[in-house]
């Protein structure tokens, strides 16, 4: 969550899928549903939706981080 919110600049108390309320966060390792896009990404679900989602919707209010660091300085 620490590298989330360093990176992003933003903040959140409650999961980002959408309709969830969960506040006990992890910053879970994700991927876009474009099958275009093949990198990894740090967001903050909790910790149900880290472990069981296999696809879902999420607020697009937030940004995604990279996890790759050397693509972190890149951009």
């Amino acid at each position: 969550m620490e590298h989330w919110e360093k990176l992003s600049g933003q903040k959140t108390t409650f999961c980002l899928a959408v309709g969830c309320v969960g506040k006990d966060l992890a910053g879970a390792h994700v991927q876009k549903a474009d099958a275009r896009d093949d990198n990894w990404y740090i967001y903050p679900l909790c910790i149900s939706h880290n472990e069981r989602a296999k696809e879902l919707e999420v607020s697009d209010a937030y940004k995604l981080v990279p996890v790759n660091m050397a693509e972190t300085r890149e951009k």
